[in-house]
């Protein structure tokens, strides 16, 4: 099991700990990890010259991003940077006080982790900061079936009232948890995503947000194997037997 404290007031993440592993399968339809610093005013104005050198041979389209946040009666305009693969596969972005990568068409962890690597080696000589204020892994993750299989595709102990029917057939369902876990914090999002009614498939959403704050830049990419671990262990543990089947036996371990 993971650990969980001996201070009922500091209780943490308490599911099986299950070794990472990939499959030929996978439910995950978004990856990212962002890593954010002290807040650099500069890319607010202008695009980030030297993180774009250090990253122009696996990302070089460059787009600018705007966009509007709204407070009160103020409308604040926040400018990011993005930078394309080749292939659009994946992105990194640059903000004024994060960086990130991230992808829609998730292979492995091992893939991603060497992303994230090169994200750390680039934030090196551009974000003029030796920690990170907080370092997130976040996976979001789609099962489709219908409302009488959902026990079978997602643990029991999560959607027990949906599969028996106690609210009918719903059309949308949504959960918010927020906790602690063994090398940070988590944010656990899980429901169903409102769709076409009359469709007998529902899409269940299973969104990982694994986090650590006040990380050292040498300490980030261990730090984020750990957040994957806890990450893995909690995705499992989430799975019913028939998605456990669909994945199938692991390809290899590590590299979930």
């Amino acid at each position: 099991m993971i650990d969980t404290s001996s201070d009922a007031e500091t209780r943490m993440l308490n599911v099986p700990a299950v070794r990472p592993a990939r499959y030929a399968r996978s439910f995950t339809k978004l990856a990212i990890c962002e890593l954010r610093f002290p807040t650099m005013l500069e890319y607010e104005e202008r695009a980030p010259t030297a993180f774009s050198k250090a990253v122009r041979h696996k990302y070089p389209i460059y787009e600018r991003l705007t966009h509007v946040q709204l407070e009160s009666s103020d409308v604040t305009p926040h400018t990011g940077h993005a930078f394309h693969s080749r292939n659009r596969r994946w992105t990194a972005t640059v903000r004024a006080s994060a960086l990130s990568v991230e992808t829609e068409q998730y292979g492995s962890f091992d893939e991603l982790r060497t992303r994230i690597e090169g994200l750390i080696g680039a934030a090196k000589s551009t974000v003029q900061s030796d920690f990170f204020t907080r370092v997130g892994l976040r996976l979001v993750n789609a099962v489709h079936c219908t409302l009488p299989e959902l026990a079978q595709w997602i643990n029991p102990m999560l959607v027990q009232p949906l599969a028996a029917g106690t609210y009918g057939d719903v059309e949308e369902h949504w959960q918010r948890v927020r906790g602690r876990a063994p090398h940070g914090g988590y944010n656990f999002m899980h429901g169903i995503i409102a769709g076409a009614p009359d469709s007998s498939q529902r899409e269940y959403v299973l969104d990982f947000d694994f986090f650590s704050e006040n990380v050292e830049l040498s300490d980030t990419l261990a730090k984020v194997d750990a957040l994957h671990a806890d990450m893995f262990s909690m995705l499992h543990w989430s799975l019913g037997d028939a998605a456990k089947a669909y994945l199938g036996e692991p390809l290899d371990v590590n590299g979930g």
